[in-house]
């Protein structure tokens, strides 16, 4: 015997866990199925040739996995919608910029088509304007910050993590400006671990040549799990 409803908390706590487990199940399932519908964009955008094959099925993976986690952290689909499509376009990107030292334009275009358009749709469905008034200005502070330091360290920068910040800066900002907050520390942080590690690995004459995107995009995505 249950004592004084122990029984009703237990059912309710594993019918919470079964839900959770199943949304995170299909977030995985989806995130595999876009991340696979990905490679064909991801491998004309990338220049070299020779790892194609096989970070392809890592990019398909990867995908998989920020969908699974996403989606145990925000159950609402309109949530992980958005974020889910940001998701979806920051793996390939990272993993072009981490090997080629570039952000393709298409990618990055892609990117801002992703968040903005189902921001958009959710916005058609929940009527929240002050939401899309706070992506703005998050993706215009972001863009303006980032300009400012690609302007002042031109070697540490360049035009395409500029463009990133912009994407970011809406995903982040959509949340909540402490998201954003967050996300811009966390970056910068990362991206500072990165770069003296590299150099005292001697991987690199200097902590600016490491590419700044997968640190930008790692950053973002780890505020998005820790958000309030």
């Amino acid at each position: 015997m249950y004592p004084n409803g122990a029984e009703h908390t237990t059912v309710s706590d594993r019918l919470v866990v079964s839900m959770t487990a199943t949304q995170v199940a299909l977030g995985v399932l989806i995130g595999a199925g876009v991340g696979a519908a990905l490679v064909p964009m991801t491998r004309r955008s990338m220049n070299g040739q020779a790892a194609v094959g096989a970070l392809l099925p890592v990019s398909a993976l990867l995908t998989a996995v920020s969908w699974g986690l996403l989606a145990w952290r925000f159950p609402a689909w309109p949530a992980l919608f958005v974020y889910g499509a940001f998701a979806t376009l920051a793996v390939p990107l990272a993993i072009v910029d981490a090997i080629e030292y570039r952000l393709p334009t298409l990618l990055v275009r892609t990117a801002y088509a992703a968040a903005i358009g189902s921001s958009l749709i959710v916005i058609a469905t929940e009527e929240d304007v002050g939401r899309l008034l706070r992506a703005t200005l998050g993706m215009a502070g972001l863009l303006l910050v980032y300009l400012m330091v690609a302007l002042a360290f031109p070697n540490d920068l360049g035009a395409g993590d500029v463009r990133l910040a912009g994407v970011i800066g809406w995903v982040l900002a959509w949340d909540s400006y402490p998201t954003l907050l967050t996300g811009a520390v966390l970056s910068a942080v990362i991206g500072g671990v990165v770069g003296i590690a590299a150099l005292v690995a001697r991987r690199t004459p200097r902590p600016g040549q490491v590419p700044a995107g997968p640190t930008m995009l790692l950053g973002s995505f780890v505020a998005l799990l820790l958000a309030a």
